[in-house]
């Protein structure tokens, strides 16, 4: 955990190998961001050169915490790195519990995760047993248990931070806190709950105030990591400021092993040197409101009055809101005539078409919402209007058109994601399908035999009882393919006694593609069905890393 305050903030240049992982810098032109204060002495992240939409303007470690505390066994997030993995690996990482405590909620989700959390989980373990077994949920009165053992993961990572020369002191001094703005009753909850969380882990009144303040804090800066985790990310995100009409969007990654989770952050606008990097901290239904709404919703939860400039201008709130048929400045997407050139109109529903008309008004209504940014929301809704076009006759040019609006939105927000190979696919599908309207060919398929290698020698038993039923819970990433496990496993010998684990399946696709396309993508199949052979091999391998050397393909057919 110490790497999250001791880590410098990760920038990236426009050279980016990869979606996530920023280049690291080593001169200080190579930074995309820096703080900056206004003429009020407020802090706040500005962009250093113009950046186009989607570019990584950085990443950060995070210190992260689940939501609730059913435990990575249990299908939750990690309690140590707020991971969520699939049913096999949670399945397998479910007896990897803490000797400390034997708390089962607090299993690691691998072997990486247990090497670099397990020191600081037993220095915090005694406050954590407490707030959450001994005294449950509601221990904290006001204040929600997982912001507790954030702050408590806080105090404890700037206790020995202290003694650095790279202290993040001074950083988190300079965070936004609410203590001077709550009522009497949640300052005594927030103090009490400080208290007993130093008195658990022995510590005196100092260690309480320091767990006091940075409740404080991560009550105003802490960010969503997914759906099942939150998180804090001291040097840099903490520091952006929200906005109505945000320019940049965040979310959370993994690495394969677990143990560590990164916040990157991309533009979703195009931003001139100098102009400020802010993200919204409001839910999609909240951006609906008007803005004494807004305002009331933030200074409630996040104890400030809302200045951006769409609170600041009524009429931008009203356009913001209202499904205008007259306003010349937003096409009929609702999307910013500074964005491009005006689209094609699309042609009215046909009158009672109630779905299909409320689709578009929906996906009007977010880009509209959005002030013509990208946002995964936007993306959403393209791809539920598209949904509703694909079944409409017709309709199917416009439901590729809308799936090519949420694929822009998701390459510029989240991509390299699972949202943006769904889009992909059911585009391609779509037009798979518009091709020809003869008779549909039968699904591909092909039986493979995997042999699965252990790092450690086991009985014929163990591989076949235990070893094998797990993996068959697996299914290619791929989602038009459908893996059909064979119930029964065998034994293959290896040299000096060890024993391969074989496995057989047949792969089909659960979408039959038309004769007519058959013959065209022939090639086209055979590689995409030869992929899937591979990513079922590569999963199967990276499920069970501590128990699985490697998987071969054995055979197909």
């Amino acid at each position: 955990l110490r790497a999250s305050l001791d880590e410098k903030v990760t920038t990236t240049t426009t050279t980016t190998t990869t979606p996530d992982t920023p280049t690291d810098p080593t001169e200080e032109d190579q930074k995309v961001v820096e703080v900056a204060r206004d003429a009020d002495g407020e802090r706040r992240v500005v962009v250093r050169r113009d950046v186009a939409p989607g570019e990584l303007l950085f990443a950060e470690e995070a210190i992260a915490v689940p939501y609730d505390f059913s435990g990575f066994g249990s299908g939750g997030a990690c309690f140590h790195c707020g991971r969520v993995g699939s049913d096999v690996v949670s399945c397998a990482f479910a007896a990897r519990v803490p000797k400390c405590c034997g708390v089962a909620a607090f299993a690691f989700c691998s072997r990486d995760c247990e090497r670099r959390r397990r020191p600081a989980h037993e220095k915090e373990c005694a406050a954590t047993k407490l707030l959450l077994l001994e005294e449950g949920p509601s221990s904290g009165g006001t204040v929600a248990p997982f912001k507790l053992v954030l702050a408590t993961r806080a105090a404890l990572l700037e206790e020995e931070d202290d003694d650095s020369e790279d202290s993040s002191g001074d950083t988190a001094a300079t965070l936004k806190t609410h203590l001077a703005d709550v009522d009497e009753a949640m300052r005594r909850d927030v103090e009490a709950a400080a208290s007993r969380v130093a008195k658990a882990l022995g510590r005196d009144g100092t260690f309480a105030g320091r767990v006091r303040d940075w409740t404080a804090r991560v009550d105003v800066n802490a960010i969503a990591l997914g759906d099942k985790a939150c998180g804090f990310a001291p040097k840099m995100v903490a520091m952006c400021n929200h906005s109505c009409l945000e320019t940049a969007t965040h979310y959370a990654t993994w690495d394969d092993a677990g143990g560590a989770a990164r916040v990157v952050v991309r533009s979703v606008v195009d931003l001139r040197r100098g102009d400020e990097v802010s993200f919204c901290y409001l839910g999609e239904s909240d951006l609906a409101e008007p803005t004494p709404t807004r305002r009331d919703l933030l200074r409630q939860t996040k104890h400030f009055l809302c200045r951006c400039p769409r609170c600041r201008d009524p009429d931008l709130d009203r356009r913001c809101l209202l499904l205008q048929d007259d306003d010349d400045s937003l096409d009929d997407d609702g999307l910013l005539l500074f964005q491009g050139e005006k689209k094609k109109e699309t042609p009215h529903p046909p009158p009672g078409n109630d779905v299909l008309a409320e689709a578009r008004r929906v996906a009007s209504a977010a880009a509209r919402l959005h002030g013509g940014r990208f946002a995964v929301a936007v993306a959403a809704t393209k791809e539920a209007l598209a949904d509703v076009l694909a079944q409409c006759a017709g309709n199917e040019s416009d439901a590729v058109a809308a799936y090519d609006d949420a694929e822009a939105h998701l390459q510029v927000c989240r991509p390299g994601s699972a949202d943006l190979r769904r889009v992909r696919e059911k585009r391609r599908l779509l037009l798979r399908g518009d091709d020809n309207e003869d008779e549909a060919a039968p699904p591909l398929m092909q039986t493979i035999v995997l042999e699965v290698k252990t790092w450690d020698p086991l009985t014929e038993a163990a591989l076949l009882e235990d070893l094998a039923p797990r993996l068959r819970q697996l299914q290619p990433l791929e989602p038009t393919f459908l893996c059909r496990w064979d119930p029964a496993a065998s034994i293959v010998p290896l040299a000096f006694g060890v024993n391969a684990l074989a496995l057989s399946c047949v792969v089909v696709e659960k979408t039959g593609a038309t004769t007519k396309n058959r013959h065209k993508d022939d090639d086209d199949d055979a590689l995409r069905i030869d992929t899937v052979e591979l990513d079922l091999a590569e999963r199967l391998a990276d499920a069970l890393p501590d128990e699985i050397q490697s998987v071969d393909v054995g055979a197909a057919s």
